[in-house]
């Protein structure tokens, strides 16, 4: 694929303009629109005792990224806006620092319970968490939509444009549990695309109409923190949740 690309006429072009006259290109703009949108989050989270920052403007100013990310950069920004505000998530909850200083699978276990709690998550009760809240509804939307085209249930729907009818790229950047590794800890990646995949999916109306994935999702919910086995039980049902979906 390399070789392909530096032969191409493109490629040699490019090759024999002058040194200073190549033009710069990249995804500066899209890590900038990352890490301002991240660091937005973290203000609107945060307690500071200076009262000159106004902390629903600085929510607002998150949700409204966090609005335009389908329309800017589409699924792949929006996923990656995901993935960056939940990290910051299991970053305030220690679910990070329990990873580094015990293993994935205990961190796991417990954010899992923690967060996909409807009445104990934050991201559910939390004012401030309205932008992840929004990104969790959208990506979980658009992969219904994607189910319904894959299934062929929307061929017959005279309403729907040639564009609706196509399937979203949602599919090839939607967080994943198989992405990251289970024993690196200077990202947590794979800790942060687990929760991130089992949220997505909790909101999904196609998941939440089989019943081995509602049934497992209703176990983690559920589970006392107190029995034997808790970490070992809830891996297990995330695992049954994993493979419906």
């Amino acid at each position: 694929r390399r070789r392909y690309h530096l032969k191409s006429p493109e490629a040699k072009s490019l090759q024999e303009e002058p040194e200073g006259s190549k033009e710069v290109t990249g995804d500066g703009e899209r890590l900038f629109f990352y890490v301002a949108t991240s660091s937005l989050y973290r203000i609107g989270c945060a307690d500071f005792e200076d009262s000159s920052i106004n902390k629903d403007l600085v929510c607002a100013a998150t949700s409204c990224a966090c609005r335009i990310s389908f329309l800017a950069g589409g699924s792949r920004d929006a996923c990656s806006l995901l993935e960056h505000l939940l990290h910051a998530v299991l970053d305030e909850g220690g679910y990070l620092k329990l990873r580094k200083d015990s293993s994935h699978s205990e961190a796991l276990a417990q954010a899992s319970h923690s967060l996909l709690s409807t009445s104990l998550s934050k991201i559910e009760t939390e004012p401030y968490n309205a932008s992840i809240r929004y990104l969790l509804m959208q990506t979980s939307e658009t992969l219904g939509k994607d189910l319904k085209v894959v299934r062929g249930e929307a061929d017959g729907d005279k309403t729907k444009t040639d564009e609706e009818l196509l399937m979203s790229t949602l599919n090839v950047f939607i967080p994943h549990n198989d992405r990251g590794s289970s024993k690196s800890t200077q990202t947590h990646r794979k800790l942060v695309q687990c929760i991130a995949e089992a949220l997505i999916w909790s909101r999904n109306e196609v998941a939440l109409s089989d019943q081995t994935f509602s049934a497992a999702l209703n176990s983690v919910r559920g589970m006392d923190k107190g029995c034997d086995m808790f970490e070992a039980k809830i891996i297990d049902q995330l695992h049954k949740m994993q493979t419906v979906i």
